[in-house]
């Protein structure tokens, strides 16, 4: 029984898409009221400045636009290395400042925890060979 569960690993990289397609998909979705509606990019920025984050207008354009067209290039599978690691920088900074600092609950603090090892494991292992990145040889 054991032994079946360690032939999966023949399906590794397509897990690895999974995992960009999944988490690339998630970002994209969330990020899109705060690219396409400058009243929501406003709010964000105002919860910004609440949070006493130091350059809150250019921290929510930073961050609204780096998860949108970061999760755009972690589905194809462009330049994942460098992307994962703006958006890992981008999540533990909202970890820290939205969640640690102030005391959020864990249940809170899941979603920019979880997406910081993802963007982790992506920045470390690359995007696998259903990926651009494979393609022009980036590994």
């Amino acid at each position: 029984m054991l032994s079946s569960l360690y032939s999966l690993s023949r399906f590794r990289e397509f897990g690895v898409l999974l995992l960009r397609l999944a988490f690339g998909l998630q970002l994209v979705l969330s990020s899109w009221p705060y690219v396409s509606d400058s009243a929501k990019l406003t709010e964000f920025t105002n919860y910004l400045t609440t949070l006493g984050f130091p350059f809150p207008v250019p921290g929510a354009y930073v961050s609204a636009y780096s998860e949108f067209v970061g999760g755009l290039l972690l589905m194809l599978g462009l330049w994942t290395r460098p992307v994962a690691l703006v958006l890992a920088f981008n999540f533990l900074v909202a970890l820290l400042l939205a969640h640690v600092f102030t005391a959020d609950t864990y249940q809170n603090s899941y979603p920019s925890a979880n997406l910081l090892v993802v963007n982790l494991f992506l920045a470390f292992n690359g995007a696998g060979s259903y990926a651009i990145d494979a393609r022009l040889g980036h590994r």
